[in-house]
């Protein structure tokens, strides 16, 4: 039995000699998650914050005032015409036709605006 016994106690320790490097491994992620866990990250001061665009009330400024006078001035004008007049291009004078529309100052007619009735 004692030789038994032997052979056991030997063969415990050999697997323990192997188990010890991953126990110690074990020990040291543990380690590492809970440091991990007590860090809070905060942005990089030398960074700019990043711009963001705001728009712009939609019925005000000079291009409206521009566009509300080429309509009243000549009702069914295009787009491409009020553009020509305020100087700027087509697309941006779409930009300002439309809050115009939607808020009721000015409406379709044909491919021009007017003045909407109210």
């Amino acid at each position: 039995m004692s030789a038994t016994l032997a052979i056991v106690r030997r063969e415990i320790r050999a697997r323990m000699a192997e188990l010890e490097p991953i126990q110690e491994e074990y020990d040291r992620l543990t380690e590492a998650a809970s440091r991990l866990t007590a860090i809070t990250v905060t942005p990089h001061a030398s960074r700019r914050p990043i711009p963001q665009r705001h728009r712009q009330p939609a019925v005000r400024g000079t291009r409206v005032t521009q566009a509300l006078e080429a309509i009243t001035h000549q009702p069914g004008i295009t787009p491409r015409e009020i553009a020509a007049k305020i100087g700027v291009n087509v697309t941006y004078a779409y930009r300002v036709l439309r809050p115009l529309q939607d808020s009721g100052k000015i409406q379709r007619v044909g491919k021009g605006w007017a003045i909407a009735n109210t």
